[in-house]
């Protein structure tokens, strides 16, 4: 027993050991996440968002201690798979590939964390809050395309929140006044009497980028969970901008009384008399006209032509935040600067197709496909240059490939006519 203490003291006082300082609550909702369904512990909001501070908690703890470099769990030899495998008398260097048998029971999937190293249960628990960061936002987004709040699992709550919700907190689809949005977010006290997620705690998952000792499948499931964060913090304010040169122009109608209102300006009648107003946002011509050029990203003279309809892509000469002016947007648009930089570098790599592109391929057909900005920043960081690049050398591959294919054929028939 003694001789077991001392192990026990030696492992609390490794510095490869990640530091899970959790407290009892966060322990306790912890294993309520297992021992529920998932639905249930994000239909109350407050759990929701402390869950997913817990996750990105324990994510930070197992990446940032480790100070030696990590082999990739995918880059492990399918003989050294098997020679794990067949060594069932407690190895300690016991590693499982991409190419191993599964593990069919809990029982095996416990008997392999124990008997692994230290090194590789870091990777178990990284794999594990990427995965259930990533069930989560799965959850958000299937209940909310659905128009369905978890009715049957609701707690009390509104049902499960958005991701601009879980991330921001805020609810893009709210129709609240712009004038009550700026006041709340400018209040010093909104954090504290609102439980939500701190920009500090959800960029842990760029640094994770960054870090070279962290394993690729986290990576790229880090990569892919801020994507989705960068999404609909962009739709977000883009959103907001929207309402608020809406309200801008319903109060300059209004300086205006004289002025005979156009056939999209009338006020609804009869059923549709106390329509919101927010159901014309996308009515005015005017907006149609903004919304053309990407965001801040239109010169003062852009008057002429202004009309045409066309997206107007930035020289790069420009300012990459798209409104210094707010904070909000200045964090937003330097974590997607440098998300977009990952990318941009790996895709730079001149590694094999497959490797290069499985870790980003994910992430860019989110990213790419969510907001103006998104796509304006990857096309300032030559990201298309970068997959064109990428698509050639695979065309060039795949034709060199069936040249051998043919040249082979055509080898063999030689040889049975000669034979025959």
């Amino acid at each position: 027993d003694d001789d077991d203490d001392d192990d026990d003291d030696d492992d609390a006082d490794d510095p490869d050991l990640p530091p899970f300082w959790l407290s009892p609550p966060e322990w306790s909702l912890l294993e309520s996440a297992e021992e529920n369904p998932l639905e249930y512990t994000l239909a109350e909001r407050d759990d929701a968002i402390s869950y997913l501070r817990l996750l990105l908690k324990v994510l930070d703890q197992v990446t940032s201690s480790s100070n030696s470099s990590s082999t990739s769990s995918t880059s492990a030899s399918s003989s050294s798979s098997k020679n794990n495998q067949s060594n069932k008398t407690g190895d300690s260097n016991t590693t499982v590939t991409l190419e191993s048998p599964p593990l069919l029971t809990e029982n095996e999937a416990f008997d392999w964390y124990y008997r692994s190293t230290k090194k590789n249960k870091k990777l178990v628990v990284s794999h594990y809050c990427v995965d259930k960061l990533y069930e989560i936002i799965a959850v958000s987004l299937d209940s909310n395309s659905n128009s369905n709040n978890n009715s049957n699992n609701n707690r009390g709550g509104s049902g499960i929140p958005n991701l601009s919700e879980l991330f921001h907190g805020m609810d893009i689809d709210s129709n609240i006044d712009i004038d009550t949005l700026n006041k709340s977010s400018n209040n010093n006290n909104y954090h504290a009497s609102c439980c939500c997620l701190e920009d500090d705690e959800w960029r842990i998952l760029l640094r994770v980028l960054y870090n070279r000792s962290v394993d690729e499948y986290t990576k790229r499931g880090s990569a892919l969970i801020l994507a989705y964060v960068l999404k609909s913090g962009c739709e977000q304010k883009e959103r907001q901008k929207e309402r608020q040169r809406y309200q801008q122009y319903r109060h300059r109608h209004q300086c205006r009384p004289n002025k005979k209102m156009n056939t999209y300006e009338r006020q609804p009648v009869g059923d549709n008399a106390n329509a919101n107003d927010q159901d014309f946002l996308f009515l005015f011509p005017e907006e149609h006209k903004s919304s053309a050029s990407p965001s801040g990203c239109t010169s003062a003279g852009a008057g002429a032509g202004a009309g045409d309809g066309t997206i107007r892509i930035p020289s790069s000469n420009n300012n990459d935040n798209f409104n210094d002016d707010d904070d909000d947007d200045a964090i937003l648009d330097e974590t997607l600067q440098s998300f977009v930089s990952w990318l941009t570098s790996r895709l730079q790599c001149s590694g094999t197709y497959g490797a290069s592109l499985g870790v980003v391929t994910p992430t860019l057909r989110v990213l790419v496909s969510g907001t103006k900005r998104a796509r304006i920043a990857f096309h300032r960081a030559g990201g298309i240059g970068y997959l064109v690049r990428h698509l050639k050398a695979k065309r060039g591959a795949r034709a060199r490939r069936k040249a051998r294919v043919n040249t082979n054929r055509s080898t063999s028939t030689s040889s049975t006519a000669a034979g025959v």
